[in-house]
C-alpha cells in the first residue's frame, strides 16, 4: 500500500506560473498563509510565488497527473506590454513578494495542448520548439480565460503581424 507524499521547497527567485491538474488532486500551502487548497483534476491556475517562498505539497498515493508552467517575473512583464492595467493584481502581489493564486476551470482547447504535449510526436530539436510553441499556446489561452477583453472579435490580420510573421520567416531562412 502506497503512503501519501509531502514535499517541501523554497523558490529560489521569483516565479510567475500556470498550473493543470490532469488528474487526482492534492493540497498545496505555503508559509505566507495559513490556508490550504485543494487542487483537483479539471482545475487550471495562475500564480505567483516571491522569492525564498517556503512552500508545502500534500500528494496522494493514488494516480496525480499535473503539468506546470513556470516563469521568471521579467516574462510576465513581456507578454503584458501595453495592457499592465489587466494583470495589476498580479503583479502588484508579485512585487509586493506575497503568494497568489487564481483558479479556473481547464477550458476544452487546454486540455486540447495539453494532451498535444503530453503527446509529443518529436526528438531533439523539434521536440524543444513543438513544446515551446505549447507552452506559449497555454499561456495565451489562460491569459484570454483572465481577462476575456484579450480575445478579439476578428480574426483579421493587422499589418504588425505580417512583419512579425516576415521576421520568423526570415528566422527560418524563408
Amino acid at each position: 500500500m502506497h503512503k501519501p507524499i509531502k514535499i517541501q521547497g523554497a523558490f529560489k527567485k521569483p516565479v510567475v506560473g500556470l498550473g493543470f491538474c490532469l488528474a487526482g488532486e492534492f493540497d498545496l500551502s505555503w508559509m505566507s498563509s495559513k490556508t490550504r487548497s485543494n487542487i483537483r483534476a479539471g482545475q487550471s491556475g495562475f500564480f505567483t510565488f516571491p522569492k525564498d517562498l517556503e512552500m508545502t505539497q500534500h500528494l496522494p498515493a493514488d494516480h496525480l497527473l499535473r503539468i506546470y508552467l513556470m516563469l521568471e517575473g521579467e516574462m510576465l512583464s513581456s507578454f503584458t506590454q501595453g495592457d499592465e492595467d489587466y494583470f495589476s493584481p498580479v503583479i502588484k502581489s508579485f512585487e509586493k513578494k506575497r503568494a497568489d493564486r487564481v483558479v479556473h476551470s481547464t477550458t476544452a482547447l487546454m486540455r486540447t495542448v495539453l494532451h498535444q504535449i503530453l503527446h509529443c510526436p518529436y526528438c531533439g530539436k523539434a521536440r524543444h520548439i513543438y513544446l515551446e510553441s505549447k507552452a506559449m499556446e497555454l499561456i495565451s489561452y489562460k491569459m484570454a480565460q483572465l481577462h476575456p477583453a484579450f480575445t478579439c472579435p476578428e480574426n483579421e490580420l493587422k499589418r504588425s503581424d505580417y512583419d512579425n510573421y516576415g521576421q520568423i520567416s526570415f528566422m527560418f531562412g524563408k
